[in-house]
């Protein structure tokens, strides 16, 4: 298993989850789409790509770079509204007091999302570096909606590194979910029941630290 750097040019605006997208979560569904494994497969089968400490996986979490050609840009992606009307029961000609946007028969036609447009991406990881671009040029894109074309994966770059930022980033920060068991003493940031390994969506949660939104400059 190797240190690694990994920089994926982005085509696309990332359409931003809740959550801070890992590594190790993107390997793990890319798996899952273009296999037959189960969960539980799936899993066996990231064990022989990545490295792992007190169980959890030597992935960070995504950075985002920018640059004076390359800058880092908010926008909003919008998507139409899918109503399914056999949902609600009550005519469509009552009368209501508030008109409710977001659910019901006045929900808005067009759903906005928050979406990022960046050039160029970053992940630190300690596995196998050929098996990690197969499974990321399998993925094709990254963030919410990328069937859809958002998040689309350009060029990747694997570059073998001196020391390993997958857990700390070089300024201390902490780079992914940990436990607080893993935390430098005194640590300050927020703490809250999260997830420490795919799936992210239905994993047992753990009292842990979020990684902050991490922004490079180059």
């Amino acid at each position: 298993m190797k240190k690694l750097k990994i920089t994926l040019e982005i085509l696309a605006p990332i359409e931003v989850p809740k959550f801070p997208i890992h590594l190790d979560g993107l390997l793990f569904w890319s798996i899952i789409d273009h296999s037959e494994f189960s969960e539980s497969q799936a899993i066996d089968y990231l064990d022989t790509i990545l490295d792992k400490e007190n169980g959890i996986y030597k992935t960070s979490a995504l950075i985002y770079t920018r640059s004076l050609k390359h800058p880092l840009t908010a926008c909003e992606t919008n998507h139409p509204t899918t109503v399914n009307w056999n949902e609600f029961s009550l005519p469509l000609s009552k009368k209501v007091g508030t008109i409710v946007t977001k659910t019901g028969y006045y929900r808005k036609k067009m759903t906005s999302r928050n979406a990022l447009s960046v050039a160029f991406v970053e992940f630190y990881a300690v596995g196998d570096a050929n098996k990690i671009r197969h499974l990321l040029e399998l993925a094709g894109f990254i963030g919410l909606s990328n069937k859809q074309g958002y998040g689309e994966i350009g060029e990747i770059i694997i570059e073998e590194i001196e020391n390993d930022y997958s857990f700390f980033l070089e300024d201390g920060s902490i780079a992914r979910n940990l436990p607080v068991s893993m935390l430098p003493e005194g640590y300050q940031g927020l703490k809250q029941q999260l997830p420490l390994k795919p799936p992210y969506r239905s994993a047992e949660r753990h009292l842990a630290a979020l990684p902050e939104f991490t922004v490079i400059t180059y």
